[in-house]
């Protein structure tokens, strides 16, 4: 793909460091997949959640440790996988379109490594981001059923001791204090705000690439057709 690339000791070298970096990569990248697929697989569990964390926040299922830190995770993956992406497709558009490179971008290599980069990094990563800000929110809001069901339990018992409309009102008042709670542990603006100019910048990248190309593209598809 590349024609000014030649079988050279150094070229030989570069291509088994850029081996293990790209090896390297794929591992994040599958950790990045492995996460989201456990908070998934957390926002369906159907059993009630334990409580017992709950001297910990309160009446507040957000303020506790375990969901905090999960989604703190989520925010930092999302930071460095936003920025390897960006870095992948920076580069591989450097080796496309820089004259020394003398790369052929109407062959099969050059779309099909830009399909592969379009699927994997601009499509995937939003859209996993997404997704997990939603399910995150979905365990927060069974966190909640948990919380208000335990809350049940203790009134029975509170009421058996005392007679009086005090357990009453004070289940009234964490009940309360649950439901208004936040339905998402922590908002991070600059991780938000750092992923969207990404997102906005790959997308802007594939784009370019087929504009760019465009007569080359037209005359790849009855090919692939």
């Amino acid at each position: 793909m590349f024609g000014a690339l030649r079988w050279t000791a150094t070229f030989v070298w570069i291509l088994v460091l850029f081996s293990i970096v790209v090896y390297i990569s794929i591992i994040g990248y599958l950790q990045y997949i492995f996460l989201a697929i456990y908070i998934a697989k957390l926002s369906k569990y159907e059993e009630r959640y334990d409580v017992n964390n709950k001297h910990e926040a309160g009446y507040v299922p957000t303020d506790g440790a375990w969901i905090k830190r999960l989604t703190r995770l989520t925010h930092h993956y999302r930071s460095v996988f936003f920025t390897l992406g960006a870095a992948y497709i920076g580069a591989f558009a450097c080796f496309c379109y820089l004259p020394a490179m003398h790369a052929n971008t109407d062959g099969y290599a050059f779309f099909m490594l830009w399909l592969i980069i379009f699927i994997a990094i601009v499509i995937t990563f939003p859209v996993v981001t997404l997704f997990e800000r939603f399910w995150i929110k979905i365990i927060v809001k069974k966190q909640k059923k948990a919380y208000i069901s335990d809350l049940e339990r203790e009134y029975q018992i509170l009421s058996m001791a005392d007679r009086s409309a005090l357990p009453s009102l004070v289940k009234s008042i964490s009940v309360r204090q649950i439901l208004d709670a936040k339905d998402y542990p922590i908002v991070s603006l600059w991780s938000t705000g750092y992923a969207a100019v990404l997102s906005i910048f790959n997308l802007l990248a594939a784009i370019v690439t087929i504009v760019a190309n465009s007569n080359s593209f037209t005359a790849f598809l009855p090919h692939i057709s």
